[in-house]
């Protein structure tokens, strides 16, 4: 009778359910530890134990791994709808098979042994099982000293003479994990997590370690799956110590003891356990954009383009993925990255890195800064006076507290190959310490938004590229967190399209001397006289400037040996060409001739992560639904995104075959170019290759000759006035005649 009591009561006992995003797993009767049994069975017997536990096997755990942000965007799974029991469930494999997630690390500590808590009285015998639970590990809990049950006494059929170890039952010990779960999830979990594991410096994963007496099972394959063996009998704590850089939330630690018994009959004692974690999944984001800065702008009659923060400025100083500039314009550049979501320590971000790269014909200014905003509007307009907090990097290669910046550029004498500066911009083991809110959880900086902002100048040389071709930008983050090399990448693309007149000067007798040829070129629209240099390499005129006094405007004069002026590096605008000297004997143009350049466009999308692991039949229902859909920078849809100027499809998510990492990504997209145009005195003119400069020709006619004094007569000379030819505009006879009318 009392061996059935005692068979009935330990049956009872179970390790409940730990709730969250645990692994569902129900831990049948409770397997001794092997000294709890060895010395159970010296006054049970040994064939009392031979009936219930094998004491010379070893149990086992295999993890399968998913993404169920996924799987449910999917349709394809619901969370809860199998129940977890610690066997292999066909069902459930079989419906997550496509999102399995490589990378993860779990690791295990055997916390004790399982004991039989018997005591006797006069009216009956209590028989219960309890666990050993170490005091640290108690303390995490929140599990008292006065609540443990003392196995020391002298009626205690068992007692245990263990050191630093308080005993508890199973009901006992779920509740306390229940219970600081829900107080403070993520603390709990850090927690837990830093009992077994040590995290190292976030910046260099190679230095991360376990504590004594921790597994760590093998990193989890394309599959999701992992698995240790060999596993002592004994109560077993489960943490997610790494993790790929996808995952926002680890599951919530577990207990597991081995052996269990089968949920359904209750009858069978099992040593190989399966359990199926689930994990929340996400990715940061990434957009470029690029705008004139507002005080390489004049303003007009005393005017201010914009205030001290751009809030106010114009459509020509909206950020933007494409821009046009003069040469010596100064631009503004915004990296707006939304930061993953950061729960416990095991998401932690150990690498965020910007690699920006600017054109030969672009000069980093060595201005960079760092803005944290909590809310997309201010962010995607870098308004600093709204930032939660700002990280000043105001030198070129240095090494902040937050972050660390180098710069490859002719100017320092680190030469790229094609002449490009580099940027790189590196959070520190202190910035990362910020951002994942190490020190200060409520202050850490999760689903915040980064800006970094610096400017540029267009350099006044040949290295800037003007026409359709345009000066490109580029710029990637690299992102991990845990999980030693498992990272991704994200990339984004801007244009700096700048033009240029090429002019070719003639005399209607050919003999004019050039060199007494002088115009000025303002911008009709802005209102500025244009400041240029003339290279003495190539003999073109290099746009350094602006100015709103035409006494310090240039005096462009054509090459004396050809008569060809060019003038590159304008922004795409109205100009007026204004002819104000030429040789002796020549006419001035009657009127300024109008030059109307149209700018190049073309529509830029940065790419977008995907989510772990997806089949070509789920592509179109994840990214509709994850998280209420995959967005653009430009906030579309990914599956519908467009090219904002020409309507068409820009691209999808690859279909790709799982393989437990981020796929279904969508690349940079770069749609086609909306070709730059010219207009002269408002006809449609022709310009250079790539549509780099408006070609047009001016000629100059002798004047009329009035009698000299004891003269005989007069001498008639038609004025010609001004003439677009080789492809460009008829400006000559056309003046002419609406003149005469």
């Amino acid at each position: 009778m009392r061996r059935k009591q005692m068979m009935i009561a330990m049956g009872a006992v179970t390790l409940s359910l730990i709730l969250g995003t645990a692994p569902l797993v129900q831990t049948g009767l409770a397997a001794q530890g092997e000294r709890a049994y060895e010395q159970g069975s010296e006054k049970r017997g040994k064939s009392v134990e031979a009936s219930t536990v094998d004491l010379s096997k070893k149990g086992s755990i295999t993890i399968r791994k998913y993404d169920i942000t996924s799987a449910e965007a999917a349709g394809d799974y619901k969370q809860g709808q199998d129940e977890a029991d610690g066997e292999q469930n066909t069902k459930a494999e079989q419906a997550l098979s496509d999102y399995g997630m490589e990378g993860v690390q779990f690791s295990c500590l055997r916390v004790g042994n399982v004991e039989t808590h018997m005591v006797h009285s006069d009216a009956t015998s209590l028989v219960e099982l309890v666990y050993e639970i170490p005091g640290r590990l108690a303390e995490i809990l929140g599990l008292k000293a006065e609540d443990a049950i003392d196995m020391t006494t002298s009626d205690e059929a068992y007692p245990c003479q263990n050191q630093d170890v308080y005993h508890y039952t199973s009901q006992q010990i779920s509740d306390a994990m229940e219970q600081i779960l829900e107080e403070d999830n993520v603390s709990a979990k850090n927690e837990l997590e830093h009992y077994l594991y040590d995290y190292g410096t976030l910046s260099d994963t190679t230095d991360q370690s376990s504590v004594a007496g921790v597994i760590n099972l093998p990193k989890t394959d394309s599959h999701g799956e992992t698995h240790a063996e060999n596993l002592p009998l004994g109560l077993y704590l489960f943490v997610e110590a790494e993790v790929p850089e996808q995952v926002v939330d680890t599951v919530d630690p577990w207990f597991v003891q081995l052996p269990f018994t089968n949920l359904e009959a209750g009858n069978t004692w099992l040593y190989d356990m399966v359990c199926y974690p689930k994990n929340q999944t996400g990715n940061p984001t990434l957009d470029k954009s690029v705008r004139r800065y507002a005080d390489s702008v004049l303003p007009r009659n005393g005017e201010k383009v914009s205030t001290a923060d751009f809030l106010t400025a114009g459509n020509d100083f909206s950020y933007a993925d494409t821009v046009t500039a003069s040469e010596g314009d100064v631009l503004d550049y915004i990296l707006v990255s939304k930061l993953p979501h950061i729960t416990s320590a095991a998401t932690y971000l150990s690498e965020y890195t910007f690699t920006d790269t600017l054109a030969a014909g672009l000069r980093y200014n060595r201005d960079a800064k760092i803005a944290f905003y909590d809310n997309a509007e201010d962010a995607n307009s870098n308004n600093t006076e709204n930032a939660i907090s700002v990280w000043e990097l105001d030198s070129g290669d240095y090494s902040q507290e937050y972050a660390y910046v180098t710069v490859q550029d002719p100017d320092t004498g680190m030469q790229t190959p094609d002449g490009s500066t580099r940027m790189n911009i590196r959070l520190t083991e202190q910035g990362l310490n910020v951002l994942n809110g190490a020190k200060n959880r409520e202050e850490g900086l999760s689903d915040y938004y980064m800006v970094v902002s610096y400017t540029a100048t267009v350099r006044s040389d040949a290295s800037v590229i003007i026409g359709d071709e345009g000066n490109q930008n580029n710029v990637s983050l690299i992102w991990s967190r845990t999980s030693d090399g498992y990272y991704n990448m994200l990339e984004d693309r801007n244009y700096v399209y700048t033009y240029g007149v090429d002019l070719t000067k003639t005399f209607s007798d050919d003999k004019g001397n050039f060199k007494k040829v002088e115009f000025t070129l303002q911008n009709k629209a802005d209102d500025y006289y244009v400041i240029a240099e003339k290279s003495e390499k190539d003999g073109k005129y290099y746009v350094t400037g602006k100015t709103a006094k035409e006494v310090e405007a240039t005096a462009f004069v054509p090459q004396n040996d050809s008569g060809r002026l060019q003038i590159e590096g304008l922004e795409a605008d109205q100009y007026l060409l204004t002819e104000t000297a030429t040789d002796r004997g020549y006419n001035l143009l009657r009127e300024p001739v109008e030059i109307d350049i149209t700018a190049t466009d073309r529509d830029v999308i940065a790419s977008v992560c995907g989510v772990t692991g997806m089949n070509q039949e789920a592509v179109e229902q994840i990214v509709k639904n994850y998280n209420g859909g995959i967005y653009d920078e430009n906030g579309n849809l990914v599956t519908d995104q467009l090219d904002e100027l020409t309507g068409t499809a820009a691209g999808k998510p690859a279909s790709e075959t799982a393989n437990g990492r981020t796929i279904g990504k969508t690349d940079l997209y770069v749609g086609a170019i909306q070709k730059a145009s010219a207009k002269v005195d408002q006809v449609d003119a022709s310009m250079t290759d790539s549509n780099g400069a408006v070609i047009l020709t001016v000629t100059n006619t002798k004047k009329f000759l009035l009698p000299q004094t004891g003269g005989r007569g007069l001498y008639l000379v038609t004025i010609i006035g001004v003439a677009a030819v080789a492809g460009g505009c008829s400006l000559m006879s056309r003046k002419k005649d609406l003149s005469m009318k």
